[in-house]
C-alpha cells in the first residue's frame, strides 16, 4: 500500500491533478493483512484519506469486524462509500450510497457501486443480522432510470465481484449479465477474485478492468471524450507498485499506528516445547468445542505447516487464522450430525484440492440432542460447498460471539505459558 501510494500520487500529478482523476477502490481493503486486522481497518482508512480516494465499494471481508466497525470506518472516510445492494438495517447514520455523480475535467460521471451479491455464502448471516444483501437486478432496475435522468457523460460500475465470480451461484447477478442488460455502462471495475485484467471488451462494448489483489497493481484507465459527438476512446494498463519507493510522507503519518501494531504482532502468546508435536488443526477443533461447551466440533483446515512448536507470537496465530471467524453452535439430532459429516466427506472425495477437515468428539454417543461447534465460514456453507450444513446452521445455529482466534490465543496462553 505504501508503494502503491507513491505510484498513485505520481500518476495523479502527471494526469493533471485530482480534478482530472477519479480514484476508486473495489473492496476487501479494510481486511486482509495483520496490520489491517489489528487496527480493524484504521490504518487503511488513514491511507485512503491521505490519497484522496473518491469511491470505496465494501467487499465481503470488510464486513468481518461487524457492521458497527465497518460503519465507523465508512463514516471516517473522506471518500464516498457506494454499494447499492448492501443495506445496514439499524445503523441509519452510515454514509452508504447507491450511486453518485462526479464532475471531472468538464465531464459528468455517474458511479454505481455494488458489493459481492453472494456474501451469505462466505459469512454466516441470519435475519437478525444488521445488514441485508439485496438482489442486484432489482437494485439496478430501481436506480438506473434516476441515473439516466441526470444525462451523465460516462457511467462506471465499481463492483466487488470478478468476471467469472458467480459460476457457483448462477450468472444472473454476474458482471457479464449486467453488461448485457445495461449497455449504457461504459466501464466496469471488478474485484474479489484476485485476477488480473488490464482491459477487455464485454457485451455492448463495455470496458472491463480488474487489478488483481494485495495492492500489487494500479489500474490506470484513460478516457478521451469528444464533447461534440459524445464518442469516447478508453485505454487502460496495469502498473506494478513493486518498483516504486515507499511513500515517506504517508509512512511518517501512519508510523505511530504501525509501531503499535508491530508491538502487538510480535507479542509472545505461548511456548510449545520443540519435542512436542502439537497438531494445530486438531487442537483448534478441540478448542472450539471446549470454549462453547459443545459435544463435538468440525474445523476446516487452515494451518498448512500442521504442527505448532517453539515460541508462538500473535503473528503466527494470525498467519494460521487470517479471518474473523466466530464459533457457531448447532443443536442437532444424531441423524442431522451424521448427514453433515457425510456431506463434507462426499465433497472431499469429489474435490481433491479441498484440504479437508478435523473433528473433535466424533463419534458421539447417540442422544436426543448433540451440540456441534463450527466456524462461521462453514455455517455460511463455505462458498456453496455445503448447502445442507448452511440450511441447518440457518435454522438451528446460535452465534456464540466467541472469535475463534481469541479462543485459540486464550487456550494457548493458559496451557503453554511463555518461558522467560
Amino acid at each position: 500500500m505504501l508503494k502503491l501510494a507513491t505510484l498513485l500520487k505520481k500518476e495523479v500529478k502527471e494526469s493533471g491533478g485530482l480534478n482530472k482523476c477519479l480514484i476508486i477502490d473495489c473492496g476487501d481493503t479494510f481486511h486482509g493483512s495483520i496490520e489491517a486486522t489489528l487496527s480493524k481497518g484504521e490504518v487503511i482508512q488513514k491511507i485512503f484519506n491521505y490519497l484522496h480516494f473518491d469511491v470505496f465499494v465494501p467487499g465481503n471481508h470488510d464486513l468481518e469486524y461487524g457492521t458497527k466497525v465497518l460503519s465507523d470506518r465508512i463514516n471516517s472516510l473522506n471518500a464516498d462509500s457506494i454499494a447499492g445492494n448492501l443495506e445496514f438495517k439499524n445503523e441509519h447514520s452510515t454514509k452508504l450510497y447507491d450511486w453518485r455523480i462526479y464532475k471531472r475535467n468538464g465531464l459528468k460521471i455517474a458511479v454505481i457501486g455494488l458489493t459481492f451479491p453472494f456474501i451469505d455464502h462466505w459469512m454466516y448471516h441470519t435475519k437478525k443480522d444488521k445488514y441485508k444483501i439485496k438482489d442486484i437486478n432489482k437494485v439496478l432496475k430501481t436506480i438506473f432510470p434516476k441515473i439516466l435522468k441526470t444525462s451523465p457523460d460516462l457511467i462506471i460500475l465499481a463492483m466487488h465481484s470478478g468476471l467469472h465470480g458467480s459460476y457457483k451461484f448462477g450468472y444472473s447477478q454476474g458482471i457479464k449479465a449486467i453488461a448485457s442488460n445495461y449497455p449504457e455502462i461504459d466501464i466496469i471495475l471488478g474485484g474479489h477474485t484476485h485476477t488480473l485484467y488490464s482491459g477487455t471488451i464485454l457485451n455492448n462494448n463495455t470496458y472491463y478492468v480488474q487489478p488483481g489483489c494485495k495492492a500489487e497493481y494500479l489500474a490506470k484507465i484513460t478516457i478521451k471524450y469528444n464533447i461534440k459527438n459524445h464518442s469516447k476512446i478508453i485505454n487502460s494498463e496495469l502498473l506494478p507498485a513493486a518498483s516504486s519507493e515507499i511513500d515517506s510522507d504517508l509512512s511518517k503519518e501512519i508510523k505511530p499506528l504501525l509501531n503499535k501494531i508491530e508491538k502487538q504482532e510480535s507479542e509472545k502468546i505461548a511456548y510449545i516445547p520443540k519435542n512436542k508435536k502439537l497438531n494445530f488443526n486438531k487442537l483448534i477443533a478441540e478448542i472450539m468445542a471446549k470454549s462453547t461447551k459443545s459435544d463435538t466440533a468440525i474445523y476446516n483446515l487452515s494451518y498448512s505447516k500442521k504442527y505448532l512448536k517453539g515460541t508462538v507470537t500473535y503473528k503466527k496465530i494470525y498467519d494460521a487464522l487470517k479471518y474473523e471467524d466466530n464459533i457457531i453452535v448447532l443443536r442437532l439430532s444424531a441423524k442431522e450430525l451424521n448427514s453433515i459429516v457425510n456431506e463434507i466427506v462426499k465433497y472431499k472425495k469429489k474435490k481433491k484440492a479441498y484440504k479437508g477437515f478435523n473433528t473433535w468428539g466424533i463419534p458421539v454417543k447417540k442422544s436426543k440432542n448433540i451440540t456441534l461447534a463450527i466456524t462461521s465460514y462453514y455455517a455460511a456453507g463455505a462458498r456453496n460447498k455445503f448447502p445442507l450444513l448452511k440450511k441447518l446452521a440457518a435454522e438451528k445455529g446460535i452465534n456464540s460471539k466467541i472469535y475463534l482466534r481469541k479462543a485459540v490465543i486464550n487456550y494457548l496462553r493458559k496451557k503453554y505459558p511463555v518461558k522467560e
